[in-house]
Order: structure tokens, then C-alpha cells, then sequence
């Protein structure tokens, strides 16, 4: 379960259960959404602007394609007889209003409609390497993917049929990607790698590479050290204009 908390009112969010962990939650750009995700199946749910009313489960699914408004009971995958399933179990998740993506570790995305809970597409990733990050532009148009050996496949995304069509791929030098994040208006697409640089797409022309490399941090007039960044993000700094 997991809680949210805003003027000072306590929402928990997902059933107390000591034997059930959850692998992501991901919540929508515009927190009306939350999805809590599980190894082999997720629960989407509805946030209400006033805190005050209870939060609602608007739907659930799992990787064997099945979804409704309530849940089932899970899949065991040491007992399922498609070994494949194993590799599909969720790792990490990106929330749209509308669209749910779920990754798993094997470059795997299970796309998922945020109302229903019914599959829109399975994507394989183009690659062999083990999916680190994933994230959706606010207006909910991209779905970039970073994973470990340094590559990103942005997707084109909504509520579509075609959503598995072509990726546009990019590479860091073999380097694992650790976090990708968009810029509130979705124009920035920000990445950044194991070796602490931090690296600016424009969202509309990601084919012509990054247009702006931030340098590598130095600790104390010290080369730095290849670390984690765990996370980063982009804020919005309103410009005055006088006239």
C-alpha cells in the first residue's frame, strides 16, 4: 500500500498485506491516477481532487492479458507452464490518464488502457539489455525507455492501436541509463547516465542527439567518481517580460 498526503490529510491507497510487495507505483501527471504494481499483475486507481473522499480502484490486470474491475487471484509463476511468464514479471511502471506502461527486467513493455485494464500492446524492445527506467511525457505523447547498456527507444504514444510502431532509438556510449525525465511542457527530454552526465533532447528532433551536455560533478576539486544520480528533475522558472 502506499499513502498520500496533502493539507495535512492521510490517504492510504492498496490492501495492508505483509506477504505482497509491491514492484512500482507510478501516479499521473496530474495525480488523478496512481497505479500500484505487483510482480505478475497491478491495480489502477482513481484520486479525487478533494482528499477528503476515499480513493476508488478503477481497475486490474495481470500479464497473462486478463483485466476487470476487481481483482483475481495472482498467477504463480513457479507453478505457470509458460516459462516465458517468468520474464515478463513487472519491474517498473510510467501512468497516463490513460495509458499504463508496465517494464520488466527482459526489455518487455505490457501496455495497458488506465480505464480498463485491458491490453493495448506488448512491446519487445529492440535490445537484449535489462530496462533501468522508464517514463511518459506529461501530455502523454512519448514513452521513453533507458535500459542498461545505454540505449533509449522513445515511443509514440496515446491511446492507440499502432502503439508498438517504430521507436526512435538513441545511445549513450554503452553506459546504463539511470533516469529519464520530460520537461512539464514534454518539449525537453532530460537523461541521465551511470557517469554523471546529464544529457538534453528536444523532444521534437531527439534524432539530431542531445543539444546540450551537462559536465560531469566534481566533489571537493576532485574527479568525480562514477556513481548514481537517483533521480532527477526538471522545474518550470516563469520569465518576466516588461514591456
Amino acid at each position: 500500500m502506499i499513502g498520500m498526503a496533502a493539507q495535512y490529510i492521510m490517504k492510504v491507497i492498496g490492501v495492508r498485506n505483509p506477504a505482497y510487495a509491491y514492484q512500482a507505483t507510478a501516479i499521473s501527471a496530474d495525480c488523478t491516477k496512481v497505479a500500484l504494481v505487483g510482480l505478475v499483475d497491478f491495480l489502477i486507481y482513481d484520486v479525487p481532487l478533494n482528499l477528503r473522499l476515499e480513493p476508488g480502484l478503477i481497475c486490474w490486470g495481470d500479464l497473462t492479458k486478463r483485466y476487470g474491475p476487481q481483482p483475481r487471484s495472482a498467477v504463480d509463476l513457479e507453478k505457470s507452464k509458460d516459462r516465458r511468464q517468468g520474464s515478463l514479471s513487472y519491474y517498473m511502471a510510467a501512468l497516463t490518464n490513460d495509458v499504463l506502461a508496465i517494464a520488466s527486467a527482459n526489455t518487455y513493455v505490457d501496455i495497458r488502457n488506465a480505464g480498463t485494464g485491458e491490453r493495448i500492446a506488448q512491446l519487445k524492445l529492440p535490445s537484449e539489455n535489462q530496462c533501468r527506467t522508464i517514463a511518459f511525457s506529461p501530455d502523454g505523447q512519448n514513452l521513453a525507455v533507458g535500459l542498461s547498456q545505454g540505449e533509449i527507444f522513445v515511443y509514440r504514444a496515446g491511446l492507440v492501436r499502432n502503439f508498438g510502431g517504430e521507436s526512435i532509438h538513441l545511445t549513450q556510449n554503452n553506459i546504463p541509463i539511470t533516469t529519464i525525465v520530460f520537461s512539464h511542457d514534454s518539449l525537453l527530454m532530460v537523461v541521465c547516465t551511470k557517469d554523471n552526465c546529464v544529457r538534453a533532447y528536444r523532444v521534437d528532433n531527439l534524432s539530431a542527439g542531445a543539444f546540450e551536455e551537462y559536465i560531469k560533478p566534481s566533489e571537493y576539486g576532485k574527479p568525480p567518481k562514477p556513481a548514481d544520480i537517483s533521480d532527477i528533475s526538471l522545474y518550470y522558472l516563469p520569465i518576466l517580460t516588461f514591456f
